[in-house]
Formats: structure tokens, C-alpha cells, sequence
């Protein structure tokens, strides 16, 4: 069963279903903010997380396996500000840690206490 809210993991559950949650490991299909609109349609066939960079860096920031740890690009301020506005988690789980920083001053919602 696709689930794209809370509940509906919730009603998968309590029918006997197996959720599935859509997300990415890895923003690489971003790489300029024309390219925008592809994270809006995705959304709206169901992606519910995106992962900002896997391991290595791209448009958007560093990844953990990246020396610099250089961070967040403006790129990437731009898409964490439109992510704002989607039914959308960020996944930082491979980002680098000055990239991980720039997400949390840039997101409306909070991280959880293990990211911060």
C-alpha cells in the first residue's frame, strides 16, 4: 500500500498491508533550480523523502564521504526552502556534517535528536 501521510502507514498497519514510503538516496537528478520542478511533480506521484547528497557531493552539498565537508550550496538553500512548502522529509542520513548545519537553519521542521 502507498503511504503518503502518517495515517496512512497507520491504516497499512492495522490492515495487515505492507507500507511503502517513496524516497531517494540522493538529490543527482537536481542540478540547477530549473530542474525544480521534477522534485514538485515527484511529490505529487508520491515521493515523501529526499535524500540531500549520497556520500559524495553534488549540486546541492557535501557528502560525508567528501574531505572539504564544504556544506550546503545556495542550490541547495533554494531546494530546502521549496521543500518547505511540500509534503516532504529531507533524509541527511549520508550528508556531510556542515551540510547537515545548513539544513537545520534553513528547515521549518525540526530534526530528530539523533541528527543534531
Amino acid at each position: 500500500m502507498l503511504c503518503k501521510t502518517a495515517n496512512d502507514v497507520l491504516v497499512a498497519q492495522e490492515k495487515g498491508k505492507l507500507g511503502i514510503v517513496i524516497g531517494t538516496q540522493g538529490a543527482s537528478m537536481i542540478e540547477d533550480s530549473d530542474q525544480f520542478w521534477r522534485l514538485e511533480a515527484m511529490t505529487r506521484m508520491g515521493l515523501r523523502f529526499l535524500g540531500l547528497a549520497y556520500t559524495t557531493a553534488n549540486a546541492l552539498g557535501d557528502g560525508c564521504g567528501e574531505k572539504r565537508d564544504a556544506g550546503l550550496t545556495y542550490l541547495g538553500e533554494e531546494l530546502i526552502a521549496l521543500a518547505n512548502t511540500l509534503p516532504l522529509m529531507l533524509d541527511l542520513s549520508h550528508c556531510g556534517h556542515r551540510t547537515r548545519r545548513g539544513h537545520r537553519a534553513g528547515t521549518r521542521a525540526g530534526m530528530h535528536p539523533f541528527e543534531q
